[in-house]
């Protein structure tokens, strides 16, 4: 399709994900376009996608049915953020019915800890729920709402942070908020975005400038690397994926992020991706050469978007 090396790298990738975004993000293809569309039916039928949803149990759990966050990464939780990272068809069968699973499971701990800094959590739950179309949901409105609170009030404060504000969860409920239509966003999810991207971007500038920062006691290592997938963690490209999302990368604080970032490429054009988890999850996400393309596929869409700014 293209005489590039490096595009051509990404569009060998078996994984049907990185093909289909690489002709959106990169290529600029339409959706409509031939080889997009056959890409996108391929996500739906091959590799992880359908491995992940056959081993869902007709509760809408997956077979792990002690809790939809344990075992770490394969439960009902975290396979329900993997299949929308995919672009599983948010009409799924499954995965609606995995929703309204994770959408009644969590209502009451939501209520329970609602002061105790679980919006990583509800971020991510929230970032589904709205691929899936349950915006309008009573139940999602009011994760929102808290989250929102949360964020913007407290930046995420967490029992599991030394009762400090959390960076992370402060990422991870940007991810669920900006994934709201602009136009059905509220003032306060506005006014949280807002603050959090704020918070998020002044602490991972400390952190690649090798400063303390009042968020974390001991800096996480994974910080310094290219993740995926991440599931409630976060990493300087996550950080950047954000900005990219809502247009934010011509931000003053987000200069030195996106230098940062470009000086990790390598002279073939790559990024060299880290997967943290991969033991832990689904092996169908590939091995070490599949984590990079996740990775570059990433930072080639931000850097190009970025340049646009400049």
């Amino acid at each position: 399709m293209d005489e590039n090396p490096f595009i051509n790298w990404l569009l060998e990738s078996p994984i049907a994900t990185i093909r289909y975004q690489t002709m959106r993000e990169l290529l600029n293809l339409p959706s409509d376009h031939s080889d997009c569309q056959a890409a996108y039916k391929a996500i739906q039928t091959t590799g992880a996608v359908p491995v992940i949803l056959n081993q869902q149990v007709e509760s809408g759990q997956w077979k792990y049915s002690q809790h939809y966050y344990t075992p770490k990464f394969t439960s009902t939780h975290w396979s329900m953020m993997l299949l929308e990272e995919l672009l599983c068809d948010p009409f799924e069968p499954r995965f609606q019915a995995a929703i309204e699973f994770m959408l009644s499971a969590s209502q009451k701990e939501v209520e329970k800890y609602q002061d105790r800094g679980f919006t990583c959590l509800w971020g991510n739950i929230i970032r589904y729920c709205v691929y899936a179309g349950k915006l309008s949901d009573p139940r999602l409105q009011y994760m929102i709402d808290l989250t929102a609170k949360s964020l913007h009030t407290e930046k995420c404060k967490c029992d599991w942070n030394w009762q400090m504000s959390c960076v992370w969860g402060a990422a991870r409920s940007i991810w669920g908020l900006i994934s709201i239509p602009e136009p059905d966003r509220t003032a306060t999810v506005e006014q949280a975005i807002q603050s959090g991207l704020e918070f998020v971007l002044e602490t991972a500038n400390l952190i690649i400038d090798n400063q303390p920062s009042n968020v974390e006691k001991k800096t996480h290592q994974n910080w310094y690397k290219l993740n995926f997938p991440l599931f409630y963690q976060a990493d300087v490209l996550f950080v950047l994926r954000l900005l990219y999302q809502i247009d934010y990368l011509d931000h003053p604080q987000a200069v030195n992020l996106v230098s940062w970032l470009e000086s990790k490429q390598k002279p073939n054009g790559r990024w060299l991706g880290s997967s943290p988890f991969r033991q832990r999850t689904y092996k169908e996400l590939g091995g070490p050469e599949e984590t990079s393309r996740w990775v570059t596929l990433q930072a080639a869409s931000i850097l190009k978007k970025a340049k646009l700014h400049a």
